[in-house]
């Protein structure tokens, strides 16, 4: 059956007050007759639904639902369940888009038909480095891609751009911390045309003192998704070299996460559950002939043994801590 709008775009709300508005003001210039906005206020406890319904009322295009806090997966699939459009659009309701987001897309649409579209973005901490995505207006530039390059590019679900068919069977888990990786890897397991559309579209925000001990522990629940991509792996829903190059990408990120753990019994025990996992899971010629970035096929090749691992985390330890402060995650 035909859908009546060419986007859905699924805003999932919760206790973003202070952010809220500017997210979707920055949706409503650029608005169109095949387009619809669906608010998910997933039990927001401050005024983020309020803020939505206000908006709401002033725009038929733009549609509130509440309902009872599930999380973040759960709201995804909840929008997911009252789309309407041939493509899914997912957008963070702290974040913001280019001026141009739609235009943009629908020219590839027209011109490509692809499944699925992948987004270049920028992160943004402040208002200067927030004007340079609407100051850039340029020219379309967009390249096909094939699913190996796609498996290096980062897996937000608001990156991608996808013909809601790829949804089908395909739900966020719920429950599951970093659930973005199990929903890509299988967006990419079955689409049969990528493209990149190489502008900047998305603005991604990070906010000052973001990392901290606890969020770097938090980054070792990525092992929850794993093994549910494993699950997929095993029902031959995703193939082994997709389900490696996620799993090597994602041992990068512990690593990286590992030296900004503080507490020397944590540190001792999350570098035994790498060490332990990837013994486990995968095999050498797994790392080597994964989709991966080169380098984060050698750190996982070292993080097969803990002796080996101890040498890159000191070699890695200050290039980490001066990244997180120039980019003020740490204060």
């Amino acid at each position: 059956m035909k859908k009546s709008k060419l986007f859905s775009v699924i805003i999932p709300i919760y206790n973003v007050q202070d952010y809220l508005l500017e997210c979707i003001e920055s949706l409503s210039s650029q608005t169109a007759d095949d387009i619809e906005f669906l608010l998910i206020d997933d039990g927001s406890t401050d005024n983020s639904g309020d803020i939505a319904k206000v908006f709401c009322e002033k725009r038929t295009d733009f549609l509130y639902f509440r309902k009872k806090n599930g999380g973040l997966s759960d709201a995804r699939n909840y929008g997911l369940s009252h789309a309407q459009g041939e493509y899914i659009v997912f957008i963070d309701s702290d974040d913001i888009v280019s001026s141009d987001f739609f235009s943009k897309i629908k020219k590839v649409i027209a011109t490509e038909r692809s499944d699925l579209i992948y987004i270049n973005y920028i992160k943004f901490f402040d208002e200067e480095e927030k004007q340079a995505l609407s100051d850039l207006k340029e020219k379309l530039v967009y390249k096909n891609i094939g699913k190996s390059k796609l498996a290096k590019k980062p897996n937000f679900a608001w990156a991608r751009v996808a013909r809601v068919e790829l949804y089908e069977n395909n739900l966020f888990p719920v429950g599951v911390i970093y659930e973005d990786v199990v929903t890509s890897c299988i967006l990419t397991s079955s689409s049969q045309k990528i493209t990149h559309i190489v502008n900047t579209l998305y603005g991604y925000r990070k906010r000052n003192g973001s990392i901290t001990t606890i969020s770097a522990e938090k980054q070792f629940l990525l092992f929850e998704s794993l093994s549910v991509l494993k699950t997929k792996r095993d029902l031959n829903i995703v193939s082994n070299k997709l389900f490696c190059s996620s799993y090597v990408n994602l041992i990068q990120s512990c690593l990286v996460s590992l030296v900004r753990v503080d507490s020397k019994d944590v540190y001792r025990e999350k570098q035994t559950m790498i060490v332990n996992a990837y013994m486990q899971d995968l095999t050498i010629l797994d790392i080597v002939t994964s989709y991966s970035k080169l380098r984060f096929k050698l750190l996982s090749i070292c993080a097969r043994r803990k002796i080996l691992m101890s040498f890159v985390l000191l070699f890695i330890r200050p290039l980490v801590k001066f990244s997180d402060r120039k980019n003020r995650l740490i204060s």
